[in-house]
């Protein structure tokens, strides 16, 4: 059972993930187009996607995680403290599109999107050992 839960977490973020890819692949085009209207909207659709998809990792996924293994509380805390650090850098660029400032807006953008997609690897790469860890004979019998 403890199994098949986390491999269902590790899928639905590996699915978000994916999804979320194709929000910041439009708002790139806008800046490189350097169009504002493009960029707002496409700032605004990330935002709004990205914030559901942390506030689920952090209010839902990550405290039962933490319940369920606590040895792994820092780890959780770590990408916790990322999404911190992406909700700032998204502040940041927003600011920068309500100035006008559409090149510096995409320099931020860049950072933020590289600094996320090694998130995304090294999130993914955990659930993947969390999921080796519950497979292992010691996990599949606690009586052991």
């Amino acid at each position: 059972m403890m199994e098949r839960d986390i491999r269902s977490i590790e899928d639905r973020i590996s699915e978000e993930h994916r999804r979320l890819a194709s929000f910041f692949e439009h708002l790139r085009e806008a800046l490189g187009d350097n169009d504002p209207v493009a960029v707002r909207l496409g700032l605004d659709e990330l935002e709004a996607e990205l914030e559901r998809h942390l506030s689920q990792e952090d209010q839902l996924y990550y405290p039962a995680l933490s319940a369920l293994r606590p040895e792994h509380r820092e780890t959780l805390a770590h990408f916790v403290a990322d999404h911190d650090r992406f909700r700032s850098e998204l502040e940041a660029i927003s600011r920068w599109v309500g100035a006008g400032e559409i090149p510096r807006a995409h320099a931020c953008f860049e950072v933020l999107a590289q600094g996320f997609a090694a998130h995304e690897v090294h999130e993914e790469e955990f659930l993947r050992g969390l999921e080796t860890e519950f497979e292992s004979p010691a996990a599949a019998d606690p009586w052991r």
